[in-house]
């Protein structure tokens, strides 16, 4: 298991990012398709490219140098990748999961405790509606288009998203969300209402993971092997916010992924529709 390989190898390539020059240009591309052919899911942690400065041409020319080091890395150990894909989707492998595991959770749950369910999954809405829809519009702008801490929580984003896509083994996971708690933090978050209303959800969020854990084991009755009301409620408000979380995430990383297309596309091209009149 080296997801903590893949923060460490994606951190240092957010520190490298800030530095000008062609040899950190190379070496972060080099240590995102190095991400890649270790553990395959940060490859969506290419998105993390177009933080970079400069135009269109240099996004692109980035973009297709990661594309031949991660070919060619996955060419190397194409025999093993095969012999992972074999076991696609066999029970007990990271195949075995997917989104759809998790809506199950929230929506239905345990049918003899169906209600107390329902009841998490309700809170863990009221609580994110009441945090956040009023702040839907700040979160549109809030990631940085470029620079570090941009590249970072691109990345972490990014590859929040798409893991809970292929498997919301979330526990282990729930490292890509302190880059974004660190940002949150942090002075250069756009907004301190933003910043404070984001740490107070990742803070919320990582400990009902931790108190779903502590329920798997205390909230059941091993004499007859029952769930008790209480984790059925737990259940569901963590799977819940697992949900609410990831859309959150993914509508910061889209919000960022338009204003970086206005700043390389059509601003670029307005402004030069605007020189040459």
């Amino acid at each position: 298991n080296n997801d903590l390989l893949m923060v460490v190898l994606i951190s240092f390539a957010a520190v490298i990012s800030s530095y000008p020059g062609r040899l950190p240009v190379f070496g972060v591309i080099l240590l995102l398709a190095t991400a890649a052919w270790l553990k395959i899911y940060p490859l969506v942690a290419v998105m993390a490219l177009l933080t970079l400065p400069g135009g269109f041409r240099l996004a692109v020319e980035r973009l297709v140098l990661w594309g031949l080091l991660t070919v060619a890395g996955f060419a190397l150990y194409a025999f093993d990748y095969l012999r992972l894909l074999r076991n696609i989707p066999v029970e007990h492998t990271i195949f075995s999961y997917d989104l759809r595991y998790a809506f199950t959770i929230s929506v239905g749950g345990i049918p003899e405790l169906r209600v107390w369910t329902w009841a998490g999954t309700l809170l863990a809405g009221l609580l994110f509606g009441k945090m956040h829809l009023r702040h839907r519009g700040d979160y549109w702008r809030a990631l940085p288009l470029t620079g570090a801490w941009a590249f970072l929580t691109v990345s972490a984003a990014a590859i929040w998203v798409g893991c809970l896509l292929s498997n919301p083994s979330y526990p282990y996971r729930a490292v890509w969300v302190l880059p974004l708690l660190a940002w949150a933090l942090s002075p250069s978050a756009a907004r301190p209402v933003v910043g404070r209303a984001l740490c107070q959800w990742f803070l919320f969020f990582l400990w009902v993971w931790w108190l779903q854990w502590q329920c798997q084991y205390t909230l059941i009755d091993h004499q007859h092997f029952e769930y008790l009301p209480v984790w059925a409620a737990v259940l569901g408000l963590t799977q819940a916010s697992v949900l609410l979380t990831t859309g959150l995430v993914a509508w910061l990383l889209v919000g960022w992924g338009w204003g970086r297309f206005r700043s390389l596309v059509l601003i670029p091209s307005s402004a030069t529709v605007s020189l040459n009149t």
